[in-house]
């Protein structure tokens, strides 16, 4: 188990993507955890966000260098999404789309959790590949809307705050043991959005009542949500966190680009 800070950002590394980060002896598999381990892991969600979203940051920085604003900012906006698809292996988007699959199926609760959790996934129904390919598109857009606009900044904050979600959601019972999904107490659940504030409110200060909002609506959503899983499953599970926070990425783009992508 982790003993440090840099290993518990590496095990919540690894414990939300699915490039593993390699073993380097900052934490031990075979020991036991200690007091303190689940804390600090869940706490580093939103840094692992923040992480992912300056090497997003830097990617369109680069290509910026070397094409016209416009055509840099469409381009980074693919590889962007891209990357971060490839980096979870599609299943939260997929999750995400099989959940709102299920929905306009009008499955019942245990009809919907056997829906979002059989493997693989494939949309079976026109409106689902309609659903899928029309958020894909809408989060390239927002991203490249955001680059032009140079606000890529919020994509670190987009990143930061949705980790910081899924911290929370991770933090519920778990649908199959009916036990905390990740042993912890609330002190990582309040560590890990203060983590969140304190970067997106360093990194958007410029426009900090956007930030404000959209750390609001977060966390207000996200504790609704969690409500709703636990009344209607029971529980979460690992594609449920996901889920929740790939819903909240396209949503906190999106609100992003209504509030301050402008010239």
């Amino acid at each position: 188990m982790e003993r440090t800070w840099l290993g518990a950002f590496i095990s919540a590394w690894n414990l939300l993507l699915e490039i593993s980060f390699p073993n380097i002896g900052l934490w031990y598999e075979g020991e036991e955890p200690k007091e303190g381990d689940s804390l600090r892991t869940v706490a580093c969600f939103p840094i692992v966000g923040a992480v992912l979203g300056y090497a997003a940051y830097c990617i369109a920085w680069i290509l910026c260098r070397f094409e016209s604003l416009s055509s840099s900012a469409a381009m980074s906006a693919i590889i962007i999404v891209l990357g971060l698809e490839i980096i979870t292996l599609g299943r939260n988007f997929n999750t995400l789309i099989a959940f709102l699959e299920a929905k306009i199926q009008g499955l019942k609760e245990l009809e919907t959790i056997a829906y979002i959790e059989k493997e693989p996934y494939f949309c079976k129904t026109s409106l689902g590949l309609m659903f899928m390919m029309a958020l894909f598109l809408l989060k390239i857009a927002c991203v490249a809307l955001l680059i032009y606009y140079e606000r890529t900044t919020w994509i670190i904050i987009t990143l930061a705050i949705s980790y910081a979600v899924q911290a929370k959601i991770s933090t519920s019972v778990d649908l199959r043991t009916s036990q905390p999904f990740i042993e912890s107490d609330n002190r990582s659940e309040k560590l890990a959005w203060f983590f969140a504030a304190v970067i997106s409110m360093v990194i958007g200060w410029s426009y900090s009542p956007a930030v404000v909002i959209v750390l609001i609506l977060a966390y207000y959503l996200s504790d609704r949500f969690n409500q709703y899983c636990q009344k209607n499953f029971g529980g979460i599970t690992a594609k449920i966190i996901g889920m929740a926070g790939s819903a909240a990425e396209i949503l906190i783009l999106l609100t992003g680009v209504v509030l301050i992508a402008r010239d």
